[in-house]
């Protein structure tokens, strides 16, 4: 078996807090909501081609910050631990700190959002794409998630740390 050293990785938490502006209801598990949400504001934000286009065919897929961020194509010599996969791990984790199902108005739903490696660097992109994500409004299971029900009420850096 040969190990791998790993290198330092830098990683940013993000902490957000949301306010029910009416009463609704989530899934218990709210983390793949949240980061099914994100992805489609996230390209919804800066994805200049056509709405069919796709990415692995786009000319603009290596500068692309959603492609950077949410389809992570490997177009490098992977190292062996991702040989025969088309992409690599996401470089976030939303974190939700709760499993509450019922949101009565002016309930609060906070999650940390993680961000790691190079991926901090792209900070400004995850946090526009949460404002509209939050403000716009977004399918899921055909009934609209966040728009009108949730407002964006802060976001801090709780560490930037190097570990």
């Amino acid at each position: 078996m040969q190990l791998y050293t790993l290198p330092s990785i830098d990683y940013l938490r993000l902490r957000f807090h949301l306010k029910a502006l009416k009463d609704c209801d989530l899934p218990a598990w709210k983390g793949s909501l949240l980061r099914g949400a994100f992805g489609h504001a996230l390209r919804k934000t800066v994805c200049t081609m056509k709405p069919g286009q796709l990415c692995e065919n786009c000319m603009l897929r290596a500068q692309c910050a959603y492609t950077r961020i949410f389809e992570t194509f490997i177009n490098e010599q992977p190292p062996p631990f991702l040989k025969g996969l088309d992409t690599s791990p996401r470089p976030f984790i939303f974190e939700p700190h709760d499993k509450n199902k019922i949101y009565k108005e002016n309930n609060m739903l906070w999650f940390d959002l993680i961000l790691i490696g190079n991926t901090v660097n792209l900070m400004p992109y995850f946090v526009f794409s949460i404002f509209q994500m939050v403000h716009s409004g977004m399918e899921a299971s055909l009934i609209v998630v966040f728009n009108g029900l949730w407002a964006l009420k802060k976001v801090g850096k709780n560490f930037i740390l190097s570990y």
